[in-house]
């Protein structure tokens, strides 16, 4: 298996700041919490990459991966320019993967990514009660939709709560997200989760 240190410079610096990046990206997404909600995000992204560095249920490698995003955090300022690259450089990163390791090392990449996006989204309370009744039925919706694929997949479905903590626009985000890393959609992200749990 190939580790972190066989990679060149510059594509080890893609995969290392990419879960900074990705968390980043998905927190400049919607800007309708304004300055609080940003900074919340922010906070919340420090503590969430540090979580995920210290989980040690990823792959080895996502696992060594993140031990050194960690380790450069004296570089995550500078991170955070550019961010509208992060979906091509998910698409780029994938691919680097699929190369060198095995499916279930670059599925737990994807779903690290994803888990680090979805945990910044709902980090801070950016749905607003006044939004206009569409608005709210797409959230309901996707809440009764998520718990029937909970039914159906045994996994556990986000609350009512985690949901309304995620905006419109985050959410586009998230799904934009998951085409990049090839994730396609909630039912492709579950069905992918179980292949990797019983690889």
């Amino acid at each position: 298996m190939a580790q972190l240190e066989d990679f060149t410079k510059d594509q080890r610096d893609l995969l290392v700041a990419l879960p900074y990046r990705v968390g980043c990206w998905i927190s400049a997404s919607d800007d309708t919490g304004g300055g609080d909600a940003d900074e919340a995000e922010l906070q919340a992204l420090n503590v969430i990459v540090t979580g995920f560095a210290e989980d040690f249920c990823k792959s080895e490698f996502v696992q060594a991966m993140m031990e050194e995003t960690i380790a450069r955090e004296a570089e995550w300022a500078q991170w955070t320019h550019h961010l509208e690259d992060v979906p091509g450089e998910c698409i780029r990163a994938t691919d680097l993967l699929l190369e060198r390791l095995d499916r279930k090392e670059v599925t737990s990449f994807k779903l690290t990514m994803m888990e680090i996006a979805t945990s910044v989204a709902m980090a801070y309370r950016e749905f607003d009660h006044s939004d206009d009744i569409s608005h709210r039925i797409k959230i309901y919706g996707r809440v009764m939709i998520e718990r029937l694929r909970g039914i159906i997949t045994g996994q556990r479905a986000r609350s009512i709560d985690e949901f309304l903590n995620i905006s419109e626009a985050e959410q586009r985000a998230l799904d934009s997200l998951a085409r990049a890393l090839d994730l396609g959609n909630t039912r492709a992200k579950s069905h992918i989760a179980q292949q990797a749990e019983t690889a």
